[in-house]
């Protein structure tokens, strides 16, 4: 007989429905022991991503009838046998390919730490070459925002459609075949049930954690107050990705509909007007960062940037110059009032923040080419925070031509 610990009688305590109650302290009284219980969800802190895929493809290989069950409906043909199925790792930049005895072909796009991309969706699909018998299918911990009508599939614009299933969809459909199948040593059921836990636990966290954009009672930063017990399971940095991925993911759309021409998810502008949107972490911290490109680098061999970035809760308002000497004087310029006004390093927009940094009127930088003063936010909602955000996007627009003519200025006399 199997040891006890391995001994596993049957799924049904995986079938139960986690209810979030949105009190995240509670929450995760809970959620915290279940994940650092699992030895599963300690293998795949080395690498939170590629885990999944491994680990899906390492089931297929071991139990193909089974596997193919849980992904067949996402084939356009049921297929009669499953016996032959083969799975890819990581083949042509995809995560997971399934290729079935009938010869249709399933794809499948992974999203743990990062959000849906449709752009990277419409890539992977335009490089298939048998397009008559490849279904596409995207995996993710978090609901894409370009869901067709709040459908399960998403429409590219060549006609290609991609299904889409959550991590919580995932630990039902595999506790609820292999509850009833007879496959497997008690030592891999175990394994089947811890990961159905271990992942139904993610959900439950990205659920508590996401951002509720018609919520104006809390603040962006509340989920700061219990991150500190993220920590010791290494999963804030999931958390904060996440959130700052959506604040990203949020004012590229409302940029767009203000009529700003915007690149997301894209470090780097490539034309004068153009607002480039990225995110992600540095230092274990989220990460917004918007780039407003003023001048291009034709004019005067460096191009001049505006931003505005929020790493944690620090509010920036920022100036970039490849020339050190430049991006010093642009900025002083910018900082002096022009009719009463400042046309850049002004914080009056932010309905509450702490003091204004540095204090003397100086500058942070970064390698002399990345000048910045900020301000520290605290209680403000995820709506009004993209409201802040939208209207300093909408000032530059807005004073373009004056705040150019003296960035031209001091170009000119550099």
């Amino acid at each position: 007989p199997a040891p006890p610990l391995f001994h596993v009688q049957r799924f049904a305590h995986l079938k139960r429905i986690a209810i979030v109650s949105h009190n995240p302290r509670q929450d995760l009284e809970q959620i915290v022991p279940e994940l650092e219980s699992s030895p599963l969800f300690q293998l795949s802190l080395a690498s939170k991503e590629l885990f999944h895929s491994n680990f899906l493809a390492w089931l297929g290989i071991q139990y193909p009838r089974e596997t193919g069950r849980v992904f067949a409906e996402f084939l356009r043909v049921a297929p009669a046998d499953f016996t032959g199925l083969q799975v890819y790792r990581e083949r042509e930049n995809i995560d997971l390919t399934l290729r079935y005895p009938d010869g249709q072909i399933l794809i499948v796009e992974n999203k743990v730490k990062s959000l849906p991309d449709k752009q990277q969706l419409t890539k992977y699909a335009s490089a298939v070459k048998d397009k008559g018998s490849t279904s596409y299918l995207l995996l993710s911990l978090t609901t894409p925002t370009f869901l067709d009508n709040g459908s399960r599939t998403i429409s590219l614009d060549d006609g290609t459609v991609w299904r889409f299933i959550s991590y919580a969809e995932l630990a039902e459909r595999l506790a609820n075949l292999w509850e009833s199948s007879s496959s497997g040593t008690d030592y891999h059921r175990w394994l089947l049930a811890d990961y159905c836990m271990f992942i139904r636990n993610l959900d439950r966290l990205q659920v508590l954690f996401s951002i509720d954009w018609s919520d104006d009672s809390t603040s962006f930063f509340d989920t700061n107050h219990p991150l500190p017990r993220l920590r010791v399971l290494r999963l804030h940095d999931l958390v904060d990705k996440i959130r700052y991925s959506q604040l990203g993911q949020a004012t590229a759309a409302r940029l767009s509909s203000l009529g700003f021409d915007v690149l997301h998810p894209v470090q780097w502008p490539t034309r004068e007007g153009q607002v480039a949107i990225s995110s992600g972490l540095t230092h274990g911290t989220g990460l917004f960062d918007l780039k407003y490109l003023l001048i291009d680098k034709a004019r005067f061999g460096s191009p001049v940037i505006l931003g505005i970035q929020l790493q944690g809760n620090a509010f920036r308002l920022v100036l970039e110059c490849w020339n050190a000497g430049r991006a010093r004087a642009i900025a002083e310029q910018l900082l002096r009032p022009y009719h009463g006004q400042k046309l850049w390093f002004d914080f009056t927009l932010l309905a509450t923040a702490s003091a204004e940094y540095p204090k003397r009127g100086d500058f942070n930088q970064f390698g002399g080419t990345f000048l910045y003063r900020s301000r520290r936010l605290s209680a403000i909602s995820p709506a009004a925070l993209i409201n802040r955000i939208a209207s300093y996007a909408e000032f530059v627009r807005d004073n373009e031509a004056a705040i150019r003519e003296h960035i031209e200025g001091v170009l000119a006399s550099s």
